[in-house]
């Protein structure tokens, strides 16, 4: 189910209207347990099933446009399988990777940094540029 995929939507759910993220996590609610239905939420919540039904639709095509299912699964997969490195990846240093470049979007640029403030600079990439092409 989409809900459960949020971290890799075109936006953050937390950019959403008041009932739209209450939307996301109604359905949420309704992923993690099987058990509970579109009627239980609704009446707990005091509207018709169709208008919690519309809600949760409209929170998704805002947060993911008009992609499939099975591309969300694919996006998170996709994300999961390029996540954050533990350390820098030059030789000998255990300091972690610089943070992730976030755009005045809120939305995050490219991918994980792969090295770490100080071995991250234009200085130190000519440096291991300059031991490769002498070795």
């Amino acid at each position: 189910m989409w809900a459960l995929h949020t971290s890799v939507a075109n936006r953050p759910s937390w950019h959403l209207g008041g009932r739209l993220r209450d939307a996301v996590y109604w359905a949420q609610e309704l992923a993690w347990n099987p058990r509970l239905t579109l009627g239980d939420v609704a009446s707990r919540e005091g509207l018709a099933p169709a208008t919690i039904r519309s809600y949760m639709r409209q929170a998704r095509r805002e947060l993911f446009g008009t992609i499939s299912d099975s591309a969300i699964y694919k996006r998170d997969r996709r994300w999961k399988d390029h996540k954050r490195p533990d350390t820098c990846a030059e030789d000998g240093c255990e300091n972690p990777p610089a943070p992730k470049i976030v755009r005045e979007d809120g939305l995050k640029a490219g991918q994980w940094p792969k090295y770490c403030r100080e071995h991250g600079t234009p200085t130190a990439r000519r440096a291991r540029h300059e031991r490769r092409a002498s070795t």
